[in-house]
């Protein structure tokens, strides 16, 4: 319940999900459940990342969660963590490493058999791309991701839409309206291990 009501309150007061999170953490911790702890700290990461000030707590804690996860096996907590860390890089806009933090994801959540974790991760990866100079790439994830995340999920939210738009535009500025429409049509067909060598690094088709 304390989780849950962090959540609630996260966007509107982060101070206050953040000692929520806190009190999570310490109700896990006295009922010895491991994974209840990273969990909490997952969650106080979320409420720490929401404000510039407390970003760098953010990324403290989700690598904490990175390492006991990783020690523990516990595969999917994993790839959510290497995502969220991609996204507070994200939020601070330090686009090389936030790609390489979804890419860590990508792959953990590969392995691990996890979906919709690699969706998640799928979906973040091409706005760091495009930032980062990569606007064909970008826009091949992304027509995949808007395809498989409407197929898994059903509709996008006006959120998802704003993701889609500002990496459509970006990428267009970069390689022109067509090419970037052709690439988006182009990755909505593409299979997912095709799209996953891809976004791996793998070379672009001609």
């Amino acid at each position: 319940m304390l989780s849950v009501q962090g959540a609630m309150c996260r966007g509107r007061d982060p101070a206050a999900a953040a000692l929520l999170h806190r009190q999570a953490i310490d109700a896990w911790a006295a009922a010895g459940d491991a994974h209840g702890v990273q969990t909490g700290r997952y969650n106080l990461a979320l409420a720490l990342s929401v404000a510039p000030p407390t970003r760098a707590q953010a990324l403290a804690e989700i690598d904490q969660v990175i390492d006991a996860t990783r020690a523990a096996e516990d595969w999917g907590q994993l790839a959510a963590a290497w995502n969220q860390r991609g996204e507070v890089l994200r939020a601070e806009r330090r686009w090389a490493e936030a790609a390489a933090a979804y890419r860590r994801s990508l792959r953990v959540a590969d392995e691990a058999l996890e979906r919709l974790l690699l969706l998640y991760a799928l979906w973040n990866l091409p706005l760091a791309l495009v930032h980062l100079q990569d606007a064909a790439r970008a826009a091949l994830l992304m027509g995949h991701a808007e395809a498989a995340w409407v197929g898994v999920l059903g509709q996008l939210k006006d959120e998802d839409r704003r993701d889609l738009t500002r990496v459509r535009r970006l990428a267009a500025r970069q390689i022109g309206t067509e090419r970037t429409a052709r690439a988006w049509r182009e990755g909505a067909t593409l299979p997912l291990g095709a799209v996953l060598r891809l976004a791996l690094g793998g070379e672009l088709p001609p």
